[in-house]
């Protein structure tokens, strides 16, 4: 990203949109196949529920669906990221993009050397307020 995103333009409900749907049954998925599985919601006190799949680890490649309460942040290391901290002491990381004005959230849905990935959008869809 060019600019530095404002806390305030990722809270609300993200949603997987289609391109993340047709990704999970590309790769094997069987369950959880509809875009109302896979949401985000980052509220403004740093609460958050995320419903998703966890990132594969590499030792553990079996999908693990996630229905949980959490905690956000945005954090920097060489490009924009939500962590978000599922009771238990995981996180889920997901990088912060932008195309056409509109945010996205997007991760990797298996081996980053596949490039395939999962995008989750903002539901409302405004487009992003730049100073």
């Amino acid at each position: 990203m060019k600019r530095q995103v404002r806390r305030e333009e990722l809270i609300g409900t993200w949603r997987l949109d289609e391109r993340g749907l047709v990704g999970l049954r590309d790769a094997g998925y069987k369950t959880h196949l509809t875009k109302a599985d896979h949401t985000l919601d980052l509220q403004a006190d740093g609460g958050c529920h995320i419903r998703t799949f966890r990132h594969p680890q590499s030792l553990d490649p079996a999908p693990q669906y996630i229905d949980s309460p959490c905690r956000w942040r945005v954090t920097s290391v060489s490009s924009q990221r939500i962590e978000l901290n599922v009771p238990g002491g995981s996180a889920e990381t997901f990088q912060v993009a932008e195309e056409d004005g509109h945010l996205l959230l997007w991760q990797y849905l298996d081996d980053p050397d596949q490039w395939r990935y999962v995008e989750f959008v903002r539901l409302g869809g405004t487009r992003s307020r730049r100073r």
